[in-house]
């Protein structure tokens, strides 16, 4: 096997994986977007919402929990 071809089995391979998770995503229920944090309180923004079905979390304590995994 040469790099060209390593190259697409690894293309091949996150292709896959990309639609496994885009259909795990979708078959996901969603639960209505937050107007607060459930971490801090503070408002999310209406963008924010419109952006990320289901949103959570602000921007702030996100970055904090996925630096966090």
């Amino acid at each position: 096997m040469d790099a060209a071809d390593f190259v697409t089995a690894q293309q091949i391979q996150l292709e896959q994986r990309f639609e496994e998770q885009r259909k795990a995503l979708a078959e996901k229920p969603v639960q209505a977007s937050a107007k607060d944090c459930a971490e801090c309180g503070e408002v999310i923004p209406q963008k924010r919402r419109e952006a990320i079905q289901g949103v959570q979390l602000c921007t702030g304590c996100q970055c904090l929990r996925e630096i966090k995994q």
